[in-house]
Formats: structure tokens, sequence, C-alpha cells
């Protein structure tokens, strides 16, 4: 983990060394990234969650959100959540950074 510090820390030290919390249901990548390559990290993400959610069209093969038939739980993302959601359809689409859903550090 990299603190905000520019420190490095181990994961089990979250709780001195964090940029702000975050629900665990919010996958988001860095606005480093240009905005073609964060459009295809969204379409990805979309397209596992249409074909392998909870009501996805290839459950039979794979389902992304449980990991019971692995043998653990919580294995890739939680095994509570059934889909994903475009960021740009929650709050109007006013929470579309890291810093409206985690908050200044």
């Amino acid at each position: 983990m990299i603190c905000t510090d520019g420190t490095r820390a181990p994961a089990d030290a979250a709780e001195r060394c964090h940029w702000g919390e975050i629900a665990a249901n919010v996958i988001m990548t860095s606005l480093a990234r240009d905005e073609a390559l964060r459009d295809d990290y969204k379409t990805l993400m979309m397209m596992l969650s249409a074909d392998f959610g909870e009501e996805g069209a290839h459950t039979d093969i794979f389902r992304v959100f449980e990991s019971v038939s692995f043998g653990g739980q919580n294995l890739v993302f939680s095994d509570e959540t059934v889909m994903f959601k475009d960021i740009a359809t929650v709050a109007g689409g006013t929470r579309d950074t890291y810093y409206t859903w985690a908050g200044q550090t």
C-alpha cells in the first residue's frame, strides 16, 4: 500500500495508512489513465456483469460474484454483489471521481 506521505506500508497497516474511506462496492481507476483506457475498463466490467453476474447470460459457465464453488468467499468481488452499475447513473453522475466517493484526504 502506498501512503499519502509517499511511504509504503503492508496491507495490515490500513488504519494508519490509507487515502480515505470508500465503499467496498466501488471500482475505480486513476485519472492518470487516458480516457479511452478508462472507457475500456468500464466496458469490460459492465460486460462481466452482464455475462457472468447474478442474472448473466452465461452463469452456467462462470459466476463472477460467487466464490463458494471455488472453496472460498469474496475471492474477487464481494459475494453479496449482484451486478456492476455505471457511476454515470449514480447521483446524476456527480460522483465520478475518487474524491466524490472518498472525500478529500
